[in-house]
């Protein structure tokens, strides 16, 4: 048992049962100490069938006293590559204590090259210095408290790495565990220590799963510094990120691109949160559409916080914009609050975007005036520029036209602009009102029109557009309460449904 020599080994008949168990309390290394846990997740005494292979099953003990908590483990997440992609497990895991020597964590996951994180709170029983001690076999990241504590992130052999940090009796601290196995044997263990602490393994008592039922925010990446180009979308448990002088995602270059990371937010209790907003270069951060950090230019890390008050368990809307403009590439994001310490905003708090918007119907015609050869098909956003070619096989380059229908939906409520950016004719219908008409030979331009419109309502929406030689420019763009000029995304458009009808213009 752990801490304490192990009480024996013994072999047996595949499948014969046996039972493990114990002590309630034990004397070790000048403390008392009180049973925790099993590593198989089982009672302090409970039966076993003896497995095929040798197996090993371990007795965590905590230090008696202090501030004991009820936790249940950490949330953990393995990942079937080396850099957290690919196929995922999820799972509780009771401590952080393994030794999988040439295997696996389970089934699904490569033995050689796999990835894992577990994230959740760590409870202090003592107000005191506790030094958290990390063995990995390959690499190993530790944060406590929103600090990175320990930061071996290379190939290694089995090693301890340790790392101090100050914890208040009976408070939660964040905590988050980074891995990676590259081949050869696969260790990941952690340990605490202190003054009333002899070292032993975290147990279970003092570790709690993500508190919240959140999976992190949408995020837009896009291969421009100013949201266009080339884009990535993923879902970000936290918003974490310090690049230094790499790519953020494959097919986004290192020194010019933007982000954008979009969904809810869950206040914990009822306080004054204030928001912490570190980036390099240019930052933004909206909370319940209100914007709190504004910092849009070049700069060296630096962090900037804005304050807001949030009521427990509602959910508010965030956004955050990020640009990198060359060197270093840095944005995170973290919370505090009176009963909250400053930390990275829990994965557990964050919700993905709640839209289900896939684009608007579009047609396009082998002539200006709507008629002639046509296809169709789905847009996910208005955001071309055909420069002098066409915009679909069957189509001509210098004669054609196009229309996109369907519906709108805004985030929020207030006064909406929209602007329409046309060579040649454009028209825009939104909520059945004819809101841009430049229906004219024009070099790309942009024009504008404003509308109220109601939070989470869809709308009927129609753009008409014709090209009448040389250039071919169609972008539709909006701005509103929360939420500066943009494309408008495609999670807040949807395809025809059928439904709206459009006074004719001639």
């Amino acid at each position: 048992a752990q801490p304490f020599p192990a009480s024996g080994t013994f072999a047996s008949v595949e499948g014969v049962e046996r039972v493990i168990g114990a002590p309630v309390s034990a004397t070790a290394a000048g403390a008392t100490w009180a049973f925790d846990s099993w590593s198989d997740n089982g009672s302090r005494e409970h039966a076993i069938a003896t497995p095929i292979p040798d197996a090993t099953y371990t007795a965590i003990f905590r230090v008696a006293g202090g501030a004991v908590g009820a936790g249940t483990g950490l949330s953990a997440t393995y990942f079937d590559n080396r850099d957290f992609t690919g196929v995922s497990l999820a799972r509780l895991d009771r401590t952080v204590l393994f030794d999988w020597g040439g295997g696996s964590p389970a089934p699904t996951i490569a033995v050689d090259t796999f990835s894992a994180r577990w994230t959740g709170d760590v409870q202090a029983q003592f107000s005191e210095t506790y030094t958290f001690h990390l063995r990995g076999d390959d690499g190993i990241r530790l944060w406590v408290g929103g600090q990175l504590l320990i930061d071996r992130w290379v190939d290694q052999s089995p090693t301890e790495w340790s790392g101090a940090i100050a914890l208040t009796a009976g408070q939660r601290y964040p905590i988050r565990i980074d891995y990676f196995e590259n081949g050869g044997g696969a260790v990941c263990e952690l340990r605490w220590s202190s003054a009333r602490t002899p070292k032993s393994a975290v147990p279970m008592s003092q570790l709690y799963p993500d508190s919240g039922a959140g999976t992190g925010l949408t995020a837009t990446y896009w291969d421009n510094a100013d949201f266009t180009g080339a884009t990535v979308t993923r879902i970000d448990p936290r918003v974490d990120f310090d690049w230094s002088t790499g790519a953020p995602a494959p097919g986004i270059a290192a020194d010019t691109f933007s982000a954008r990371w979009q969904g809810g937010i869950e206040a914990e209790v009822s306080q004054t949160y204030t928001f912490h907003l570190r980036g390099d270069d240019g930052i933004r951060l909206w909370v319940a559409d209100q914007l709190i950090i504004d910092r849009w230019f070049d700069q060296a890390p630096t962090e900037w916080s804005g304050a807001i008050d949030l009521d427990a368990g509602q959910r508010y809307p965030i956004r955050v914009d990020f640009y990198e403009n060359g060197g270093l590439a840095v944005c995170e994001l973290r919370w505090s609050g009176a009963a909250t310490p400053k930390q990275f905003v829990p994965q557990g708090r964050l919700h993905p975007e709640q839209t289900s918007g896939t684009g608007l119907a579009a047609t396009y015609w082998d002539d200006l005036d709507f008629t002639g050869a046509s296809v169709t098909r789905l847009d996910p956003r208005i955001d071309f520029d055909w420069g002098e070619a066409a915009p679909a096989p069957g189509i001509g380059a210098e004669t054609f036209s196009a229309r996109w229908t369907g519906e709108v939906e805004p985030p929020t409520s207030g006064t909406w602009t929209f602007r329409l950016r046309g060579d040649d004719g454009i028209r825009l219908w939104v909520a059945d009102q004819l809101i841009i008409d430049r229906w004219i030979d024009q070099s790309p331009t942009e024009w504008a029109g404003s509308i109220d419109l109601t939070g989470g309502q869809r709308y009927p929406i129609r753009v008409d557009f014709y090209e009448n030689g040389v250039l071919a420019v169609c972008e539709l763009r909006w701005s509103g309460p929360g939420t500066a000029l943009e494309l408008v995304p495609s999670g807040r458009l949807y395809p025809d449904a059928g439904g709206s009808s459009f006074a004719a213009v001639e």
